[in-house]
């Protein structure tokens, strides 16, 4: 198998995966937040929740 850079990369010790080309290190940290949607999702319904809550209540005082 054959690679081949589009474009020339002027950035020395540079990591890269995928195409196109992306940063190694970002990579790895999108995967890692990937890995946690589940738990943020319920994390974010959660949260709306409890301000339509503290909403309702403060509009009935």
């Amino acid at each position: 198998m054959r690679r081949a850079a589009s474009k020339s990369i002027t950035t020395p010790n540079t990591a890269l995966t995928g195409s196109p080309a992306y940063d190694y290190k970002s990579s790895l940290k999108s995967q890692a937040i990937f890995r946690n949607l589940p738990e943020l999702e319920k994390r974010v319904k959660e949260l709306e929740d409890m301000v339509k809550q503290l909403l309702a209540e403060k509009a009935g005082v």
